[in-house]
């Protein structure tokens, strides 16, 4: 009767260590994953971020360029007096500030990347479900990185409003050439 019980014991302590292992390989394949996705998300976030920078900076580059040789033109010929070129230099205002403006978007941008960087990093990778854990210092980088990619849009919506002013402003200019 008491070897039942050992063999039972041990027949337990055997399942017991085959769960344990079993949860051990859950909790590295669980950061295994978060690791990725971290790799992920950061890239997919710079592509994304880059693609919408370089819209916005071609945008209102190419209309400030496009104005000056505009002016220019209208220089040239001698169809602009000064207060046509003060019309037209106010509208080039809006132009680079739209290109400022998208430079802000890629100064945000690398802030929310490098704060995703560090919400994942400063997670605690535990042995048991879920796994990952939230840390406070994790949870502040987070608030971080949503406050710069907020922060970002709303830079990327000014850029396209001084864009649109831009716009508004070289039709005013134009119609009102002497």
């Amino acid at each position: 009767m008491t070897d039942n019980k050992d063999r039972s014991s041990k027949t337990d302590d055997d399942n017991k260590q085959m769960r344990d292992a079993e949860r051990m390989r859950d909790a590295e394949r669980t950061h295994t994953l978060n690791e990725e996705y971290l790799k992920l998300a950061n890239e997919a976030a710079v592509k994304y971020a880059e693609a919408a920078v370089k819209a916005i900076m071609l945008i209102n580059g190419g209309a400030s360029v496009s104005l000056l040789a505009f002016i220019g033109g209208l220089a040239a010929q001698g169809k602009v007096q000064l207060r046509g070129l003060s019309l037209f230099a106010n509208s080039l205002m809006w132009f680079a500030s739209g290109v400022l403006s998208a430079a802000i978007v890629a100064a945000l941008a690398y802030f929310a990347a490098y704060c995703g960087a560090a919400h994942e990093h400063n997670t605690s990778k535990i042995w048991t479900p879920p796994y990952v854990m939230e840390t406070v210092i994790s949870r502040r980088w987070n608030r971080r990185e949503i406050i710069c990619r907020r922060a970002a849009i709303l830079a990327s919506v000014i850029s396209v409003v001084f864009f649109v002013c831009g716009m508004i402003s070289v039709r005013y200019a134009v119609a009102h050439i002497e």
